[in-house]
């Protein structure tokens, strides 16, 4: 899911991802993807850099920073899976 979040002066569009079970590593991991998929999606939006999980079991809402490193790390992840 895709949302569209007010600030002070607009909206700022970022992945909403919404987990009905417990946390997981891998659940960042996709927030991280669906921030480059909004970014190519919707190139004229600026800088697409987090996104929110939200984890319906225990209310927890998360901030996902979509950081350069682990971004290319998960590229590369891709990548090589992509290559069999």
């Amino acid at each position: 899911n895709a949302g569209a979040v007010g600030g002070g002066g607009g909206t700022e569009l970022m992945p909403l991802e919404i987990k009905s079970g417990k946390e997981s590593q891998s659940h960042r991991a996709q927030v991280v993807l669906y921030t480059l998929l909004l970014s190519e999606r919707y190139p004229g939006d600026g800088d697409i850099d987090r996104g929110v999980l939200v984890y319906l079991q225990t209310g927890k809402t998360v901030g996902v920073p979509a950081k350069p490193n682990e971004v290319a790390a998960l590229v590369q992840q891709r990548n090589s899976v992509a290559t069999f």
